[in-house]
């Protein structure tokens, strides 16, 4: 109990570093021209997507992209619509 305000402290200062291309960080903002297929099939190579394993994360990334707010979306590109079918 001590040291509970300065370990509230050290543990908030270790989320500083924290970067989502999407969404930002503390003190930064988002990514210009990031979308949801940039950042959800990062994890994928280009043989994995051919494959068609990442099928449903392109399908789920497209999904996220249509739940955001109208003013927010971006318009998808033509492959991308055409590859989650």
């Amino acid at each position: 109990i001590t040291y509970m305000g300065i370990m509230i402290i050290a543990v908030t200062l270790l989320c500083i570093p924290i970067y989502f291309p999407m969404w930002g960080g503390m003190f930064c903002g988002p990514k210009e021209g990031a979308t949801e297929s940039d950042y959800y099939l990062a994890d994928f190579t280009e043989e994995e997507k051919a494959a068609g394993m990442a099928a449903s994360v392109q399908k789920f990334a497209l999904e996220a992209a249509s739940e955001r707010a109208a003013v927010h979306r971006v318009p998808a590109k033509s492959d991308e619509k055409e590859s989650a079918v």
